[in-house]
């Protein structure tokens, strides 16, 4: 099987060869294994030995192409026998797809959906026919990309030429296909949702195969700059680059247009008063603050390529993603504030949805300098975050009004409330003036009381961080034993001779 999976990334004929032998000499031991057991076991082991024998004479005709009706008459043979010693091996496809190949022989085209859907149906012992399936609904889907000759963008058509790149866009339109079908049948539908986005994905993988296919065409080729050829690949390269930016900003604005529904959810049941279930997934403002930020990248990448474009075309696209870019931030300014609400910070928040609308004229400016006539969907959009910003601004500024006078009441009470000659209420224990200096509390003590309680004396002992001390003047006050007694006594040396002393101490050992 290791053998198959090579061949099936690199083809290659004589590995082809040697996996067909391979196949062969397992059928030759199996059969081998057959004759011994009917020599040496019981039933029991004969039909296993017989059944395997026969799986294995299946998988040998499967490989060679050569005998569709002896390999269905094999792998019937050995799912027989593996029912009838209920040790079932998964043999439906085997015999699923030997019919298949003879009724193909009458010439019929075969079907992509159906040869997936018996692919994707998995089991054990089943790596050959799966590498079979997998080789014709690959064949099927580059017979069905041929009518894929051409991408469109911007009005206008690329030529495609390449196989591999027609494939991909082929699987890219298929993906775009079930995403309309796929419509949600309500809003905030979850499992709609993640299948939305999990084929959103699948088709920007199959745009992004098709990128990775024209850039390496276009370094393949031998073309020159300047070169009619040279000059259609590099449009498809741009065009395909630009389809992929389109589709991933229409994930993103599916994905900010779930987070508002789900936060203007929250919010509406937050109005009424009511809790916060736990089963309905409540949008923060952060979660979408994060998801227009996104969405702000996605146009200006797709901006920068109108500007490598150039041409009316380019400046076009570039024009419409700045005015689109224009309302992404003005509505992240909008749940920027949100978020400062939240956080009971109503100046900034005030001042934040100043600048969202500042950011809402900004997009109206560029949308009217747009060559065509603007999208209506933008002219929605910003209408109704001006209603938003002002109904917020309002909301804001009331907020922190009733917050100011409610301190400037809490202050004018607490002030009133103090004196030095009245009763005051008692004082928690061990609570002085220097520990509560932000609250209106009258420390002066009780009536009959000994002393008010401004501080505690004495002071608390604390530990301080000082710098180390260097002792080098310790050792003169120090009296150390005496050692004497361990140093080894000096050497005495003999007295000169009278010779040596002549002759200067010539040949005496030093």
């Amino acid at each position: 099987m290791e053998l198959k999976k090579e061949i099936e990334v690199n083809m290659n004929i004589q590995k082809r060869r040697h996996l067909i032998k391979r196949l062969a000499k397992a059928y030759y031991w199996s059969a081998e294994a057959v004759r011994l057991a009917v020599e040496r076991c019981e039933s029991k082991g004969v039909l296993e030995a017989e059944g395997y024998s026969a799986w294995m004479h299946g998988n040998l005709l499967l490989e060679r192409e050569s005998d569709w009706e002896l390999a269905l008459a094999k792998y019937m043979r050995a799912k027989k026998l593996f029912v009838e010693l209920a040790k079932v091996v998964p043999l439906d496809q085997q015999t699923l797809y030997c019919n298949y190949q003879i009724k193909r022989k009458g010439g019929d085209v075969p079907d992509a959906s159906e040869l997936l859907a018996m692919a994707d149906a998995g089991g054990r012992g089943m790596d050959l026919l799966q590498s079979k399936l997998a080789a014709l609904a690959e064949e099927t889907q580059i017979q069905q990309a041929a009518s894929t000759s051409y991408l469109e963008w911007q009005g206008t058509k690329h030529p495609v030429r390449a196989e591999r790149v027609k494939v991909s866009l082929h699987q890219a339109n298929e993906f775009a296909r079930q995403i309309e079908e796929d419509h949600m049948e309500t809003d905030g539908d979850d499992g709609g949702l993640e299948s939305k986005l999990t084929l959103y994905d699948k088709m920007i993988n199959a745009y992004n195969e098709a990128r990775c296919h024209v850039r390496n065409a276009v370094k393949a080729s031998t073309a020159q700059q300047g070169d009619p050829q040279h000059d259609e690949l590099v449009a498809l390269e741009m065009g395909v680059q630009g389809t992929l930016l389109q589709r991933t900003i229409d994930r993103s604005l599916l994905m900010v247009a779930d987070a508002k529904a789900r936060f203007d959810l929250g919010l509406a049941r937050l109005a009424t008063g009511k809790k916060a279930n736990e089963k309905e997934k409540y949008s923060k403002p952060e979660d979408i603050v994060r998801l227009l930020d996104t969405l702000t990248r996605n146009y200006q990448d797709l901006a920068d390529l109108g500007a490598r474009m150039g041409g009316r075309s380019g400046e076009a696209v570039h024009d419409q993603c700045a005015s689109k870019m224009a309302i992404a931030r003005a509505s992240r300014c909008a749940y920027v504030a949100h978020a400062y609400l939240a956080s009971a910070k109503n100046l900034e928040a005030f001042a934040v949805l100043g600048r969202a609308s500042e950011r809402v004229a900004t997009a109206e400016e560029r949308m009217g300098d747009l060559a065509g006539q603007p999208d209506k969907r933008d002219l929605e959009e910003i209408a109704s975050l001006k209603k938003h910003i002002a109904a917020y601004k309002c909301v804001a500024q009331s907020e922190h009004v009733a917050g100011f006078l409610k301190e400037k009441e809490d202050v004018q009470q607490d002030v009133g409330s103090l004196g030095l000659t009245d009763a005051q209420k008692a004082l928690p224990s061990g609570q002085y003036l220097v520990d509560a200096l932000d609250s209106f509390e009258s420390f002066a003590g009780m009536p009959g009381s000994k002393a008010p309680h401004l501080f505690k004396i004495p002071l608390a002992m604390q530990t301080m961080p000082v710098r180390p001390i260097m002792l080098d003047t310790a050792s003169n006050y120090c009296d150390y034993p005496s050692l004497d007694h361990r140093v080894k006594a000096p050497e005495k040396k003999a007295a000169p001779s009278m010779m040596s002393s002549l002759f200067g101490g010539w040949g005496a050992k030093k």
